[in-house]
């Protein structure tokens, strides 16, 4: 799921992608998810969203993205 999110202090806005990791490795997709947060943060095109941070809690990988109207 993708959320929006505000920064609290600055009100910028981002999206938030939020991954179940259980899902990833029930579905073999540990590798997938570490070539989308590779590609989102050294990416330089306009077309790409621009990856600021990735995160992960104890069930949830997070990658903070660039948030596009």
């Amino acid at each position: 799921a993708v959320y929006l999110v505000r920064h609290p202090e600055t009100r910028q806005r981002f999206a938030m992608k939020k991954i179940n990791k259980q899902n990833l490795i029930l579905r073999n997709q540990i590798q997938q998810a570490f070539v989308e947060r590779d590609i989102l943060t050294f990416a330089e095109n306009p077309f790409v969203v621009s990856m600021f941070c990735s995160f992960e809690t104890r069930r949830h990988l997070c990658m903070v993205m660039e948030y596009v109207e």
